[in-house]
């Protein structure tokens, strides 16, 4: 843990190469803890290197499979190149977390790059959201 309140302690103070530096060091020494690779990601995604992010958050994910906001910044950092990734990414994190909100992303994702699940994920959506959100959705990306 030490590490990584370093690390955010460097990248509060906007040292963000010296918080990657301890977030590496805290990898190497706790190869087993999926928050240093997580961490490392968002580092990445400050300095606009998606490639890179998505690396890192594939390997927090290959660490620790069950933790839903690995999967959640994965989808949200794919979506732009793979919205078919971003959404399946997207997906585990509802199944794992069971948190409408990324239903409602999943959703969203699903609409407005128009994949084939959009009426699936709103059916499921309705279960759970009043219409109004419903229809807003549906209004936002016709």
């Amino acid at each position: 843990q030490a590490y990584l309140y370093l690390a955010d302690t460097y990248r509060q103070i906007g040292n963000e190469a010296e918080a990657v530096k301890h977030l590496q060091n805290g990898l190497k020494h706790n190869p087993d803890n999926g928050d240093f690779p997580y961490q490392i990601g968002l580092a990445e995604i400050r300095k606009k290197n998606y490639p890179k992010a998505v690396e890192n958050f594939k390997q927090a994910i290959r660490i620790n499979d069950q933790n839903p906001q690995y999967f959640y910044v994965l989808s949200l950092t794919l979506e732009p190149s793979s919205p078919q990734q971003s959404a399946i990414a997207m997906m585990q994190a509802y199944q794992l977390g069971q948190n409408p909100q990324h239903l409602y992303a999943l959703c969203e994702i699903s609409l407005r790059n128009k994949l084939s699940t959009a009426q699936q994920c709103l059916n499921e959506l309705k279960q759970l959201a009043p219409n109004e959100v419903i229809q807003r959705l549906r209004s936002q990306y016709p």
